[in-house]
């Protein structure tokens, strides 16, 4: 599955605790064809290089069955995720890694 997610952050005075909000969409190839959008909302904390994460939200994911029978679905998926982020401070580089109800998923990607 492929994903592509624009988040918005905020942070404490500290800057020990991140929040917010992210938007993007999905698709996956496969014995099914399907995607949609998504949203979730986003924590992380830490400090130094090393971040748990964790998100919770909802994509509304709709699905063709590729074998030609034409099944056709829309389902709501719960996003629930935790994880690892890796990030220096004041850095807009980071990786992350992290488990949850799609799956497990590795990130990558700059701050603007």
């Amino acid at each position: 599955m492929l994903l592509g997610n624009f988040e918005f952050y905020r942070h404490t005075t500290d800057n020990r605790f991140h929040y917010g909000i992210g938007v993007g969409a999905n698709i996956g190839i496969g014995y099914v064809l399907g995607g949609g959008p998504q949203i979730t909302g986003l924590f992380w904390t830490g400090a130094k290089n090393h971040h748990f994460t964790a998100n919770i939200g909802v994509s509304p994911f709709f699905y063709k069955e590729v074998d030609f029978v034409g099944g056709r679905e829309f389902f709501l998926v719960p996003i629930l995720q935790v994880g690892y982020r890796n990030q220096k401070p004041f850095s807009n580089k980071y990786w992350s890694i992290g488990f949850g109800s799609a799956g497990l998923g590795f990130g990558f990607g700059r701050m603007f």
